[in-house]
Parts: C-alpha cells; structure tokens; sequence
C-alpha cells in the first residue's frame, strides 16, 4: 500500500458562488473543478489513496464523474461529508483508518484546482520531514482589525493567508480530530495546534485560489490556461 492520501473535501453548497449546483462541479474547459484538482494529486502520484467526502446528494453525480474520467482508478473512494469542515475531514480520516493507512496524508480543497505538482510535492516532502506542512502567503494589502466600532492598523508583515494542501502524518492528524470540535477549527492547522502539535509553514503558491465568489471561476480558469500550457 502507499504511504501516501489525499483527502479532498468536496462536501460543501458553496452558496456564496451563486451557482446552481456546488461550485466543485461546476465545469471549467468543459471539466469539472473537482476533475481537475483530482486530476493533479493522480498526476503527482497515480498510486495515491483518494477520499473524496462528500455532500449524500450528490454521491450519484460524483460516482458518474469518476467512472467518466477515472474509469480504471480503484484507489479512489467516496465517504459523506458533516455539518462542518472539521466533521467532513474527521470522516475522511476515519474512512482511512478502516483502511489501515499510515504515512502521510493531504488534506484539500476541491475548489482549489488551480495547485502545481511542485506545491504538492513541497507539503508531502516538508510533512515527511517535518510532521507536517501548512503552506501560506504573504499578506500584500494593507489591514485593519475591528474593535467594536473601531478599527486599528496591523502589520500586515505579521500575517499570513492559509491554504491546502495541508499535510500531516496520519496518525497525528487522525488523533487530533478525536477531541471535541471548536469553532476555531477551520482547517488543519488549528486542530492540530488545539491538540499541541506545533506547526510548520511551507511556502505556498498565490495562484492556488480557492474558488468562492462567482469572479472566482473566470480567474481559475486563466490561471488553468496558464500553468497547464
């Protein structure tokens, strides 16, 4: 078995998109965003274990997307998403737990299709080495923080913006999400950090965008153009 998964959270609605059906099947050059970012992490490593959590009601849609374009893949495999993030990546840890798998795993977004393999490749090769791998970016618009009704400057040198794929090992991140959930659980890294483990940061990569707003589709899509040219 490989020593290394993917887990690809898929489970949510994505109200904020405006679209009919969750942005993740949404299609960008006639695929869907969930096909293209699967896509790259079978690029990177075709033998790697995929979870893919999501929504019960589109399960059937997500079976035909993979018999269509990930026929002879037996190492992809679908589990139901949660009420939250935190329940959806807990399911898909479980589901590998029941696998016996041990090494390390990525946790992502489907609605980010935009990664590189040289981003991936950094999170799994930093989390081998390190326990795991958080990677960011620099703030590079100014910041305030609101107090109330009042707002105070912030160094905007003293922050940076979290994205997937965040790696860990397993066992870590699988015992981690054994304790109770907290608001403050909105990604890896805070359950992580909750439960004491200290986290190491990766250089991320600007154009991994995580589609949210409707102006989100058309920005993937040129940046799609761009790096797979």
């Amino acid at each position: 078995m490989t020593n290394k998964a993917l887990v690809l959270v898929a489970g949510g609605i994505g109200e904020r998109a405006e679209t009919k059906i969750p942005k993740q099947f949404v299609e960008i050059n006639h695929q869907p965003i969930l096909v293209h970012t699967l896509q790259k992490f079978l690029q990177y490593d075709s033998n790697l274990i995929c979870v893919i959590v999501i929504h019960p009601d589109y399960k059937g849609l997500t079976e035909e997307l993979l018999q269509k374009f990930f026929r002879d893949n037996r190492n992809i495999f679908l589990t139901n998403g949660g009420q939250t993030r935190f329940e959806s990546v807990k399911n898909g840890l479980g589901f590998l737990k029941q696998k016996e798998f041990s090494g390390i795993v990525a946790v992502h977004d489907a609605a980010r299709p935009c990664i590189t393999l040289k981003l991936i490749q950094r999170c799994f090769d930093m989390a081998k080495e390190s326990g795991n791998a958080i990677p960011v970016i620099p703030v590079s618009e100014s910041m305030r923080k609101i107090i109330g009704e009042e707002s105070t400057l912030v160094r905007r040198e003293d922050f940076r913006i979290v994205q997937t794929p965040q790696c860990a090992d397993f066992n870590t991140l699988y015992s981690a999400f054994q304790q109770p959930f907290q608001e403050i659980f909105t990604d890896e890294a805070n359950v992580l950090e909750s439960a004491g483990v200290p986290i190491f940061l990766c250089e991320g990569e600007r154009h991994n965008i995580k589609i949210t707003y409707p102006i989100d589709f058309k920005i993937a899509e040129v940046i799609l153009n761009t790096i797979n040219s």
